[in-house]
């Protein structure tokens, strides 16, 4: 996005952001942590600290062996 440095209560879509970069972090977090944002969730709390909290919550859904389908409802 060229930007330089990001603040971890930087609003990625003040940022510069648009939804096809917003897909693209949350493709990136399922592959990295086993683990599903859903887009709506990105687009309500878009970021850095608000991701890591998602993240560490224990009641989050999580894919076996590291498989990931980002974006699906299944």
């Amino acid at each position: 996005m060229g930007v330089g440095a990001v603040g971890v209560s930087d609003n990625f879509f003040e940022l510069g952001a648009h939804s096809l970069h917003a897909m693209m972090i949350v493709s990136r977090v399922a592959e990295t942590f086993a683990f599903r944002v859903w887009l709506r969730e990105f687009f309500d709390s878009p970021t850095v600290t608000r991701m890591a909290e998602m993240i560490a919550a224990p009641d989050r859904v999580r894919y076996p062996n590291g498989a990931h389908a980002a974006g699906t409802s299944s």
